[in-house]
């Protein structure tokens, strides 16, 4: 988690309240139209209600990208050399977040009344964690009933009345927020050149002239080498 809030905070507050939404949504379609129990350990948890969440996660994700992907504060990398983190809204952002023009198919065109909408890469990005979290998340909480049934308990601690504890709140949490969106972001977005230069860019100037000053060394020590070399 603490990885994932260093390359922007986006990338820890979207999953963990797409499975917050996810959550609540399961349980208000469950309790309205739900009929068909997931499994026999929690017959409370439905099939109509998994389904529910399921979309009111991808359609937040989408809103959620499409809206805070505009805001540096949420997109830019946290500045993890400072005592307290700060986030540094002058940095430089990857392309991911950049707007363009995408023309809509002509269905949408008649339901819009516009050719086309500003869209970036991130709008995508929102749409697959949103999935990710509306087929996966549940699982957290499957286990987590798993294991209290097992242990004969109701819910894991009483901290907050007629919710249970800490991890009764966060059991969907750790999967996403945590495996999902390292793996995720390591694999689709990390790019170890541009991580480098971007993490360099957004250092104090302070910092950014000692480097200059090590690489102007560096390079001028190499090349008086490779002089005598020759």
């Amino acid at each position: 988690m603490v990885h994932n809030v260093f390359q922007g905070i986006i990338w820890f507050v979207m999953p963990a309240t797409l499975v917050t939404i996810n959550d609540i949504c399961a349980y208000f379609v469950g309790r309205c139209v739900g009929r068909t129990a997931v499994y026999q350990l929690s017959p409370k948890k439905t099939v109509e209600g998994f389904v529910g969440g399921a979309i009111a996660s991808v359609v937040s994700g989408v809103v959620m990208a499409y809206i805070v992907g505009k805001y540096p504060y949420f997109i830019c990398p946290v500045n993890e050399n400072q005592l307290v983190l700060e986030v540094n809204t002058s940095c430089q952002l990857s392309n991911i977040y950049d707007y363009n023009n995408v023309i809509l198919p002509p269905f949408l065109q008649t339901l819009s009344g516009s050719q086309s909408i500003q869209l970036s890469v991130f709008v995508l990005h929102g749409f697959i964690i949103g999935l990710v979290c509306g087929i996966f998340a549940p699982l957290g909480g499957f286990f987590a009933s798993a294991l209290k049934r097992a242990l004969r308990t109701k819910d894991f601690a009483e901290i907050l009345p007629g919710h249970g504890g800490f991890l009764d709140r966060c059991d969907c949490m750790f999967l996403i927020c945590g495996v999902f969106m390292y793996v995720y972001y390591s694999t689709f977005l990390s790019n170890g050149n541009d991580e480098l230069r971007r993490q360099l860019f957004n250092q104090p100037m302070e910092t950014k002239l000692s480097i200059f000053n090590e690489l102007k060394q560096h390079i001028s020590d190499a090349a008086i080498i490779m002089h005598k070399n020759i």
